[in-house]
């Protein structure tokens, strides 16, 4: 769903205007299900504030399940897409998960951080893995923003928190039948 405001929604700072969309968003006549998001400062930035929905005790990382308000060159919030999972399906038991810092460590160990490289942020979260019989698959995973030396880009990485398999973005890799013990299936 998309949405613009007809008033865009300003403030004084950027504090305030965060606190005047948390309103929005959990205000059922204006967003269905807001209370089932959550904000998420560390996929926000200058353009956009994002909320991410929550599944299975979980916050999801993918642009499905996500609200993003749209923040104008002059700081107003001007308008807000919403994607929503429903029908969540537990497809397997859950269990233990690999560290942070083993998750970080086979990253490294891939080549996959380059020398200078500073971690500003990791997040266990699902991510979506791939599409069967029609349903989207997501599953747990390490999701670390890297900011290479001498650069603003960041870089989203992400690792299988089961298996510790480095996932390409865009990846539509198939699970294998004992890779990934909790798995959600969603429409």
């Amino acid at each position: 769903m998309i949405s613009q405001f007809k008033e865009p929604i300003t403030a004084d700072n950027s504090g305030d205007l965060k606190k005047a969309v948390d309103k929005v968003v959990s205000n059922a006549n204006l967003v269905s299900h807001g209370s089932e998001y959550r904000y998420s400062k560390q996929l926000s930035n200058q353009d956009q504030l994002i909320y991410v929905q929550r599944v299975a005790k979980g916050p999801v990382y993918s642009k499905d399940g996500q609200l993003r308000f749209t923040i104008s060159d002059n700081h107003r919030v001007i308008g807000y897409s919403q994607s929503y999972l429903d029908n969540v399906d537990l497809l397997r038991e859950k269990t233990k998960t690999i560290s942070e810092e083993r998750a970080l460590t086979w990253l490294y160990q891939y080549n996959e951080i380059p020398n200078g490289t500073k971690v500003t942020w990791a997040n266990l979260a699902y991510t979506r893995l791939t599409t069967a019989r029609g349903k989207a698959v997501f599953l747990p995973t390490w999701v670390f923003a890297l900011k290479p030396n001498n650069s603003d880009t960041v870089v989203m990485k992400r690792v299988n928190a089961y298996t510790g398999e480095i996932l390409k973005t865009g990846s539509s890799q198939s699970p294998s039948s004992n890779a990934n013990p909790e798995i959600l299936s969603m429409t």
